[in-house]
């Protein structure tokens, strides 16, 4: 058995390579995420797309947002694309290692989950 499993590499060390690898894997699939939304999104959910989502969704779902954005002067077209280019600079420093902390994939996830739930119909899937 010490054949196949030698000593030195047993033990709390042997994965420390592995977690930047994984996470920056991570901050990958959210930059992916996040610029495919922000490509998709003129198109699909966008005041003049297929199925509008700011006008829909936003007041439905988040209604303190809508209130907050409507005192501001701020257009929900302009703020989700601004909310995904936030997401894809976060990402991109998550992906290059520059900063892999918990709470910046806290706010990843919860602009995401924000984004998907204004696609309504066509993030469904």
């Amino acid at each position: 058995m010490t054949e196949i499993l030698p000593s030195d590499d047993t033990g709390p060390r042997r994965g420390r390579n592995i977690r930047p690898i994984y996470l920056s894997s991570v901050g990958t699939i959210f930059l992916i995420a996040n610029l495919s939304y922000y490509v998709q999104f003129p198109g699909l959910l966008s005041s003049v797309g297929v199925e509008p989502a700011a006008s829909r969704v936003i007041p439905k779902a988040f209604p303190d947002l809508q209130q907050l954005l409507e005192q501001n002067d701020v257009d929900g077209d302009s703020f989700i694309e601004t909310l995904c280019m936030i997401g894809v600079v976060l990402s991109s420093i998550v992906a290059s290692g520059l900063v892999q902390h918990g709470s910046l994939f806290a706010v990843l996830t919860a602009m995401y989950y924000f984004l998907t739930t204004t696609g309504g119909q066509m993030y469904s899937f």
